[in-house]
């Protein structure tokens, strides 16, 4: 655990006969009365601990040591998502853990089910609110009061508000397991990926950062638990306020949990550290902290903060937890994207007052719009003859950086060039297996590891090039090019009744990817959304 003493903020251990241990105001340090001398083995075991329980734990421990001399607990304060890394890794894991959210505990038992015995003990319980600047409050009341975690998630609220990294952040992970939920049951997936994308390309500051950024001369509101806001308050009084959104809200619960296959002797340190901080004494500590004891407990009434019971939202299902994790991480994760558009002439055909070519690259269009600037993308058009005799595609722009500029203009407006152009370039038959493979092979020599690497195919019909590959031909060379440690996806996007979805369905199959049919060409905005949630991320890279 050497490597993971990040925010020591206590520290237990034995020194001198004594027990030393950081209070809870920062700066002053509390003795003990001495500790009685073990006269036969030590029983130790290290605990990790959430920092905001640091010093209720050191002082649990230094009683359970008054108690039982020859029993030795080494706590270390380290945050719940660096704690958890040491779990899903092989690093060298604590015999206990303190957690402030059994979401972390659940994604390790989801990975590694043998790491973590079953019993966990619930220590505290508060809950997730949104700290409003104390400014804020004054001037934007019923903004506030009306808030809910989906309008925050969703930018909806009209509070000025810096979401929290989900992959750092306790608050971050419940925010986006109960707000994302929320809003796709409530708008749908096309809405969760616009919002899972504006939040995960936008700057993601730490609590500490956050806090401080209170005293500036444009504080934001962010999510956060409710004993930081009261720990915060008591040295700024007058700064922030703790408001708790209607509809319900996600619980900090602090957790004991015990890693698996302990000694006895460190069986019997952590026992006695569980069985303390259910104590009177312990409680009585964590309600001077600003937690409440259990779920159905009022709040400490300390001014900014409400007393009342608070409603606790429930959390999505074990397995629903990690699907929206990983579309978080896929989401997070920049692409390299090459879009390979059909420029035949069955492109030209009308829907409604409109063309399928039209619709299309309106489509991308938006598409384009909504990637971060982080992102790369490159443009072919394929059909007949498009890049002179015999060859069916050609590059309309090279992949490169959405933000990367030539002669004064940006690389995603040059792609947006391009699309409003396509219409005037439909003619001809849709070599389509070509290519596809050529593509992916511009693709897989050019791979990126740091970027979800893919060729999105959009066409309205089926191969006719009787000269070129087969669909046979083509799955068998995509086979024999895949490397799994290099994904490369072909997502393919058939439109209108004359899309050959069998062959499309078997292109994207054969890379990993995932195959759309929208016989309604309208529908393609939802298409290219989805595609992008559908997205997974693997230890090697993501896949859709």
């Amino acid at each position: 655990m050497a490597v993971l003493l990040v925010s020591l903020l206590a520290l237990v251990a034995i020194a001198g006969g004594a027990w030393w241990f950081v209070g809870p105001h920062a700066g002053r340090t509390t003795a003990s009365s001495p500790v009685p001398t073990c006269s036969g083995d030590r029983q130790t075991a290290g605990v990790a601990v959430t920092p905001a329980l640091a010093a209720v734990a050191a002082r649990a421990a230094a009683r359970v040591s008054r108690r039982a001399p020859c029993l030795t607990l080494e706590l270390t304060a380290a945050d719940s998502a660096t704690v958890a890394q040491t779990f899903l890794g092989d690093s060298t894991r604590p015999d206990a853990w303190l957690s402030d959210s059994s979401v972390w505990l659940t994604a390790v038992r989801a990975a590694h089910p043998d790491r973590l015995t079953a019993d966990q003990q619930v220590v505290a319980v508060g809950p997730m609110v949104l700290a409003v600047p104390d400014i804020v409050v004054s001037t934007v009341r019923p903004d506030v009061t009306a808030a809910t975690w989906s309008s925050v998630i969703s930018g909806s609220s009209r509070l000025p508000i810096t979401l929290p990294d989900p992959e750092t952040s306790t608050s971050g992970r419940l925010l986006l397991l109960t707000g994302a939920a929320a809003i796709e049951a409530r708008a749908g997936r096309p809405a969760l990926a616009n919002t899972l994308m504006a939040w995960a390309h936008t700057p993601m500051l730490s609590q500490a950062d956050l806090f401080a950024a209170l005293s500036s001369a444009a504080p934001r509101s962010f999510p956060t638990s409710e004993q930081s806001v009261v720990s915060f308050r008591d040295s700024h009084p007058g700064l922030v306020t703790a408001v708790v959104p209607s509809g319900g809200t996600p619980a900090f619960d602090y957790t004991l949990a015990t890693s698996a296959g302990l000694s006895p002797d460190a069986t019997a340190a952590v026992t006695a550290l569980r069985e303390e901080l259910g104590s009177d004494e312990s409680r009585s500590d964590l309600a001077a902290a600003g937690f409440r004891p259990d779920a159905s407990s009022e709040g400490s009434g300390v001014t900014g903060v409400t007393a009342a019971k608070v409603t606790y939202a429930k959390l999505p299902p074990t397995a629903q937890q990690g699907v929206t994790y990983a579309t978080w991480q896929a989401v997070r994760t920049d692409s390299r994207m090459l879009a390979l558009l059909d420029t035949s002439a069955s492109m030209g055909e009308k829907v409604g007052s409109s063309t399928r070519i039209a619709l299309v690259t309106g489509a991308a269009k938006r598409a384009v719009g909504l990637l971060p600037s982080s992102a790369e993308l490159g443009t072919w058009e394929f059909g007949q003859d498009k890049g002179g005799p015999g060859l069916s595609w050609n590059e309309l722009t090279p992949i490169e950086q959405l933000d990367t500029y030539h002669g004064g203009i940006a690389h995603r407006q040059s792609a947006v060039d391009v699309l409003r152009a396509l219409p005037g370039r439909v003619a001809g038959g849709t070599a389509l297996y070509d290519s596809v493979l050529a593509a992916y092979q511009t693709m897989r020599s050019s791979f990126d590891p740091k970027r979800i690497n893919s060729v999105v195919v959009l066409t309205d019909g089926r191969n006719d090039a009787p000269d070129g590959l087969t669909l046979d031909q083509l799955l068998a060379r995509l086979k024999q090019l895949n490397d799994p440690d290099r994904p490369v996806l072909v997502v393919t996007v058939g439109m209108g009744p004359d899309a050959d979805a069998t062959a499309l369905r078997a292109i994207s199959t054969a890379t990993g990817a995932k195959s759309y049919l929208a016989r309604n060409p309208a529908d393609i905005d939802a298409v290219f959304l989805d595609a992008i949630l559908s997205r997974k991320c693997t230890a090697t890279g993501c896949t859709g």
